[in-house]
């Protein structure tokens, strides 16, 4: 809703593509091309390419090569990318990696426009209230950000407690440091009743009749699908 409704503040349109349920809601690069080839055949120029990872509200966790795929397509189509990654803290499955596109961005040394989030609200803080949270910008042009900063000295900045908040969760108490160790236990703690409550919502959907669910890899969501019986014929 965040994104859809602010596009149509703004008079622009939003163009949705689909996630591989098959395979765990990855999102395949045909599926992009198809969505892009729509729009631009019914008048819309694409601008920008939104990616949620971990997903909303699919709970998948993209691989580093899903990442890439996506950041060269965008180079290849020349749209920037918005990396919503907010949920990068919250990857419970074993065996998978949270990969930000800002470290794949600078291994493939992509020329690629890219802007990504995070926030106070998600991860193991979940303080939604304190409204903290940044953004970081690569590869745009010093007009692009001119325009960026004008737009947001319009607004109010977060509050005392929201800023000190983003600077604890970008730079955490160390090992020896007075508060390591009541934080990491706090944060754990946090981590690991998620963790559950994760596994325990993707076995108990899995068991019922007529629905089935991927597994939640990350973030806060599962996103089950319900399977009705086909409609008994009412004819003779």
């Amino acid at each position: 809703p965040l994104y859809s409704a602010t596009i149509s503040l703004l008079g622009g349109r939003a163009v949705g593509y689909y996630l591989d349920e098959d395979n765990d809601w990855s999102l395949d690069v045909s599926e992009l091309d198809r969505s892009l080839t729509e729009a631009k055949a019914e008048g819309t120029q694409v601008r920008a390419l939104a990616v949620i990872n971990p997903g909303n509200p699919t709970g998948q966790v993209l691989s580093e090569d899903n990442v890439a795929e996506i950041l060269e397509f965008a180079h290849q189509k020349q749209m920037l990318v918005l990396a919503d990654e907010v949920y990068q803290e919250n990857v419970y499955v074993e065996g998978k990696q949270f990969h930000s596109f800002h470290k794949v961005h600078r291994k493939m040394n992509s020329p690629v426009e890219l802007v990504s989030f995070h926030s106070v609200s998600k991860g193991v803080f979940g303080e939604c209230g304190r409204r903290g949270g940044y953004l970081e910008c690569y590869n745009l042009t010093a007009e692009a950000m001119a325009q960026l900063y004008k737009l947001l000295s319009i607004g109010l900045c977060s509050n005392l407690d929201g800023q000190l908040m983003v600077d604890l969760m970008v730079a955490p108490p160390k090992p020896g440091d007075p508060s390591y160790d009541l934080y990491h236990s706090e944060t754990r703690g946090i981590f690991e009743s998620l963790q559950r409550r994760a596994a325990t919502l993707s076995t108990a959907l899995q068991a019922m009749e007529g629905i089935s669910c991927r597994v939640v890899q990350g973030s806060m969501y599962a996103f089950p699908c319900i399977h009705l019986p086909r409609r008994p014929s009412l004819r003779p």
